[in-house]
């Protein structure tokens, strides 16, 4: 909404110097996100932007979570489930399980390549943060080596969050 009423003012600012006649084009600076009267659901009030100190603990999970999801030794893919299932909540958890397990895909394939990670956060930033669920943008430089190859992989991840009982766990991770 705010978004709108910003380009309908700086369309009709450029329109109007436009057709002064006088071929100079003045454009009038639209108002600060800090100053737009926008509130909890569309209330009255001061829109505070973020980050803030609420977004801190989403940005930490965040931040573990991935961590710990990009960073594995495939001979020890138990040691990783068990450090990776208490940072989620289903669907993702359900998925992590089956594929961490035994005979799962992921388990499977990095055994077979003798495939281990580490992965090392670059960068993240908070894309939305409504109630209880959250989105992170994460960057990450993941080293990935195996018995034939040693190469670094890019990653961006979208995780979406959800707070349950005081914490933030992962429910969804997309790689982007």
């Amino acid at each position: 909404m705010l978004a709108a009423t910003v380009v309908a003012a700086l369309t009709a600012a450029v329109v109007a110097g436009c057709s002064s006649g006088s071929g100079t084009v003045t454009v009038t600076p639209a108002p600060s996100a800090a100053a737009a009267s926008v509130g909890p659901a569309g209330q009255g009030g001061t829109d505070t932007g973020f980050p803030t100190d609420a977004d801190g603990p989403v940005l930490d999970a965040a931040r573990d979570f991935v961590e710990k999801v990009t960073t594995y030794d495939h001979t020890k893919l138990d040691d990783q489930l068990k450090a990776v299932l208490p940072l989620t909540a289903d669907p993702l958890q359900g998925q992590l399980r089956s594929s961490l397990a035994q005979d799962g895909d992921f388990a499977t394939t990095a055994r077979s390549e003798a495939r281990d990670a580490k992965g090392t956060v670059l960068d993240l930033g908070m894309v939305s943060r409504e109630g209880n669920r959250a989105v992170v943008l994460v960057f990450v430089d993941q080293a990935v080596k195996t018995p034939s190859d040693t190469t670094t992989e890019r990653l961006r991840e979208r995780v979406t969050l959800a707070q349950r009982n005081g914490r933030w766990l992962a429910n969804k991770l997309e790689t982007l």
